[in-house]
């Protein structure tokens, strides 16, 4: 009689063990995968926060050229706006 008891704990080990194994390789893949979202999302987040530092001095070298006389291609404000950005994108993609 203890023979079967013994074979049907054994039984319920294994198919204990296959389940939570089942479980492991599940949670590794998703862990991965967020990994994986995690890095690309931190890339994506460095490139913006590279555009935003471009933009922000562009707007303040904006602001400089306000207080300066205006001497733009076509004497316009528009023009010194265009200008700083075209350098501030040069510079970015000199780096």
């Amino acid at each position: 009689m203890e023979k079967p008891i013994d074979s049907l704990r054994v039984k319920m080990w294994i198919d204990r063990y296959e389940e939570v194994s089942f479980r492991l390789r599940d949670a590794q893949e998703q862990c991965g995968f967020l990994v994986s979202q995690y890095h690309s999302l931190k890339e994506e987040n460095l490139r913006l926060q590279g555009c935003l530092m471009a933009l922000v001095d562009a707007g303040t070298e904006f602001l400089a050229s306000m207080r300066a006389s205006i001497d733009g291609i076509d004497g316009s404000r528009e023009a010194q706006f265009r200008d700083a950005i075209e350098a501030g994108k040069e510079e970015l993609d000199g780096k």
